[in-house]
C-alpha cells in the first residue's frame, strides 16, 4: 500500500484512523430456516437420509454403491452436525 500511495501519505494515515475507530463486532446467530413438512413420523434427518440412500440405489451401478454409500455417510453426518437437513429438503423440494 505504501508504494501505491507513495505520492500521498496521508491516505495511509488516514485508513488506520479509520480502522481504530471502526468497532464492529459480528455476533453469531442461530440458523433460521423454515420446517420441511414430513408426513410421516421422521425427523427431517432421517427423512433425507431415507431419500438419499434410497436414490442413490436407483441411480449407482451396484459395483460402485459400496464406495459411494461411504462418501454418503460422511456428507449425511456433516449435514446433520450443522444442522442443515430441512435446507436440503427444501431445496430438493425446489429442483424437484
Amino acid at each position: 500500500m505504501l508504494d501505491i500511495f507513495r505520492d500521498i501519505p496521508e491516505v495511509i494515515y488516514n485508513s488506520i484512523e479509520i480502522s481504530k475507530r471502526c468497532n464492529f463486532i459480528l455476533k453469531k446467530r442461530k440458523l433460521i430456516l423454515p420446517n420441511f413438512n414430513i408426513k410421516k413420523n421422521l425427523t427431517s434427518f432421517e427423512y433425507l437420509k431415507k431419500l438419499t440412500l434410497h436414490n442413490l440405489y436407483k441411480k449407482i451401478n451396484k459395483n460402485l454403491f459400496k464406495k459411494y454409500i461411504l462418501r454418503l455417510k460422511k456428507e449425511l453426518k456433516i449435514i446433520n452436525k450443522i444442522s442443515l437437513s430441512n435446507y436440503f429438503l427444501i431445496v430438493m423440494e425446489f429442483v424437484n
